[in-house]
């Protein structure tokens, strides 16, 4: 669910920077540059917090995990806007994995491309991981035909303080093979 605020709103979240001695540090989110989203991503009963850069502001993803209403950074990313190319438009619960999330995004420029990240969180290492990206583009034909195209990438990113991010598989899904068409009779 997306709760975007209308007025400035300074939200603090504890930060936990040495697990041994429990140090804290605290980060400051505006909520006019994020929109928030209230996912239990780990399905443990508590709702967890998200927050992604509005589109044009930013690329960064937060994303705090709430341990008996103590909300701890639990990820710090990108959110893959690119500098505005893509916008959000949603965070939800990964149903394919017992933890995780997918972040749904579209191209802002003419052609429509719809981008679905997948992430998975291992509760017990408490690491995040890109596991899958899907892509799919809809046009038709002036014949009244017109086609789904649907590209898949396999992933294997942990996300970490130094992510190599030569790992994360783009796809060219104007030329890759993998790409799966579906070709339908347009009825408008």
């Amino acid at each position: 669910m997306n709760l975007q605020k209308e007025k400035k709103e300074e939200l603090k979240f504890k930060v936990d920077t040495n697990n041994i001695d429990k140090i804290y540090e605290v980060i400051v989110l505006d909520t006019l540059k994020f929109d928030q989203y209230n996912i239990d991503f780990d399905r443990d009963g508590n709702m967890d917090k998200i927050f992604s850069n509005l589109h044009g502001i930013g690329d960064s993803l937060f994303v705090f995990k709430n341990e008996n209403d103590i909300y701890n950074l639990s990820l710090a990313t990108v959110n893959f806007a690119e500098d505005g190319l893509y916008q959000i438009d949603s965070i939800t619960l990964n149903k394919e994995a017992n933890c995780g999330l997918i972040l749904s995004s579209h191209f802002y420029g003419h052609g429509g491309l719809e981008r679905y990240i997948y992430y998975t969180y291992n509760d017990i290492s408490r690491n995040w991981k890109i596991i899958k990206t899907l892509y799919i583009s809809s046009y038709c034909d002036g014949n009244g035909w017109c086609y789904e195209k649907t590209c898949s990438a396999l992933q294997n990113v942990i996300l970490e303080k130094n992510t190599d991010w030569s790992k994360y598989i783009s796809i060219d899904y104007t030329k890759d093979k993998r790409c799966k068409i579906k070709k339908f009779k347009n009825i408008e």
